[in-house]
């Protein structure tokens, strides 16, 4: 349950898609911008997306996700195969390359 201003990540995914994914193990939060990690490994991304709430450009990437972490604008996936992969404010840390 989230609540607050939309735009800034005060409505969350459906709990449907939630309940489909296991739930949510763990949650991170950027400035205006949240990430949860489900215990099926994927990963919901909700707020500014110039901030990190909009993730579908990797969607195929953040599978099997072990961590996530977060800055101020942006944030980080680790996989189980160790693997990382980024996204939100470049200058934040959000840019994987």
């Amino acid at each position: 349950v989230s609540w607050g201003n939309a735009r800034l990540g005060g409505v969350c995914p459906g709990s449907d898609d939630v309940a489909r994914r296991g739930g949510v193990v763990q949650l991170c939060s950027s400035s205006c911008a949240f990430a949860a990690r489900c215990a099926d490994g994927s990963v919901l991304c909700w707020g500014i997306a110039e901030w990190g709430g909009d993730c579908r450009a990797i969607t195929e990437d953040l599978k099997e996700v072990r961590c996530l972490y977060s800055s101020r604008q942006a944030f980080a996936a680790r996989r189980v195969d160790g693997a990382l992969f980024c996204w939100g404010d470049a200058g934040s840390g959000g840019d994987t390359e």
